[in-house]
């Protein structure tokens, strides 16, 4: 089974995105994609943002693969600046990896009983990607 999660809302400004509140915004599906806010295939997306997505395969068996078809944050040493970060585990709590610039995560297959990831997006004050 091959994943492309969705999420296809996009707010009059990011800070309205339901992905950018204090909860995590919770996405049970089968097939999906997620968007970074106020993404549109040209519009940069918000600056001084924490959002996140935690995503569910349902029904909550099999594997669940996750890939990234166009990333661009902006790049900073150690990605400091933004950056996209990744975690699965049985509490959301194993990081997998925080990436940034043009060269985002590799395709990743989650192999677990209770498939299931969270994404986490940060920005800055800066708006350098999409």
């Amino acid at each position: 089974m091959t994943i492309d999660w969705v999420y296809d809302h996009i707010g009059q400004n990011a800070g309205s995105d339901p992905a950018c509140r204090a909860e995590p915004k919770r996405i049970e599906a089968v097939r999906g994609y997620v968007k970074s806010p106020l993404y549109d295939g040209s519009s940069p997306y918000g600056y001084n943002q924490h959002c996140h997505w935690i995503v569910s395969l349902t029904p909550r068996k099999g594997l669940m693969v996750i890939k990234f078809t166009e990333f661009e944050l902006e790049y900073s040493k150690n990605c400091r600046a933004d950056s996209l970060s990744i975690y699965d585990g049985k509490d959301l709590d194993v990081h997998r990896g925080t990436w940034c610039g043009v060269s985002g995560p590799p395709q990743y297959i989650i192999d677990s009983p209770n498939p299931e990831v969270k994404l986490v997006l940060k920005t800055n004050a800066d708006n350098n990607g999409q």
